[in-house]
């Protein structure tokens, strides 16, 4: 309609900007030419401020104006009960009707918002294949090392076992000297990798904040992978007969 040409919708970072208390039928007044011949608007509506560019930037002041060349294009919500692929033909029979010879071309605005973070996923799944690799390599090192004190220690633990060392003891033991490691490595990698976040988030104008619950699970697992790889290990050195450990020395 032509008398929707005369009204704009603008963000909140534009309210914030012009500071009125009841912003809905405000007229706003341009001085420089802009899109159609209108010399005033009529605020119609307020929006949340948007991500338009890179998510790198902050939000800016926002005026939407409509012009002839927007009538071109239709921005359709969908309800969430239906789906796509249901309502893209119904949508699709309407446009004809109203305008045969235009061609029924659409976008998502899911995938373009999700195309600005296109980079950030590809180095997220990076991450995630290189920590997979890391874990495994670490693990191995972890099972080949229990295995190398277990079999390099059997007097120690026969002459245990002997003395009235129980193996819960003695599980508690070998499990200890590994777990002791894992927690000082957990304590000199967090702030580590806190700093390295903070500054990774720092490129971002919208960031979530960091929870000191991420970094403590993060040494939970850790610590439960590291028990998990030494613990058969540990069980078998626990559970072998002492005697033969001693006659063995």
């Amino acid at each position: 309609m032509k008398s929707d040409l005369s009204t704009i919708i603008i963000n909140e970072s534009a309210l914030k900007m012009m500071e009125l208390p009841s912003p809905i039928g405000e007229i706003v007044y341009r001085t420089s030419p802009a899109y159609n011949d209108k010399p005033s608007y009529t605020i119609l509506g307020i929006v949340k401020d948007m991500i338009k560019g890179s998510p790198f930037d902050p939000a800016v002041p926002t005026i939407l104006i409509p012009t002839e060349e927007d009538q071109k294009h239709l921005y359709i919500r969908i309800h969430p009960a239906v789906s796509a692929s249901q309502a893209l033909p119904k949508i699709e029979n309407v446009l004809k009707k109203i305008a045969p010879a235009a061609p029924f071309d659409y976008a998502f605005v899911d995938d373009q918002y999700n195309q600005k973070f296109k980079e950030e996923e590809r180095i997220g799944k990076l991450v995630a294949l290189f920590t997979f690799i890391a874990i495994v390599i670490s693990s191995l090192g972890l099972f080949g090392l229990a295995a190398f004190v277990a079999e390099n220690e059997p007097k120690r633990l026969g002459v245990r076992r002997v003395n009235g060392a129980r193996m819960s003891e003695i599980l508690v033991m070998l499990n200890g000297n590994f777990l002791k490691w894992v927690i000082l490595s957990c304590l000199l990698a967090c702030p580590i990798a806190w700093y390295a976040m903070h500054k990774w988030l720092e490129n971002f104008a919208y960031k979530t904040e960091m929870s000191w619950w991420v970094f403590a699970a993060a040494g939970g697992i850790a610590m439960a992978i590291a028990l998990i790889t030494v613990s058969w290990q540990s069980w078998r050195a626990a559970t072998r007969n002492p005697v033969e450990s001693l006659r063995y020395e």
